[in-house]
């Protein structure tokens, strides 16, 4: 459960984004950043809007909802930068 630990990335997706954040989350990880994702953040069946308003002030960048835009692009072209 999320603590006062601050985040580098917070992960907004919706459910049909989730293996393509999974992805991002991982690759973020092997480059020693600290991505918020809601799977691993929040325990299963609690109500989700609480934790993510609670965490937002404590990440300093997001990735948000454009991920389903892009599912057809290559992941590597698409995230340069994070994925080399």
């Amino acid at each position: 459960m999320t603590d006062h630990t601050q985040f580098d990335v917070f992960l907004a997706h919706n459910s049909q984004d989730k293996p393509l954040v999974r992805i991002i989350a991982e690759e973020l990880k092997q480059r020693d950043l600290k991505p918020w994702i809601d799977e691993e953040e929040i325990p299963p069946g609690q109500y989700f809007q609480d934790p993510i308003q609670r965490v937002i002030p404590q990440v300093r960048s997001a990735l948000s909802k454009f991920l389903a835009s892009i599912k057809c692009c290559n992941i590597k072209a698409a995230f340069p930068a994070v994925i080399g």
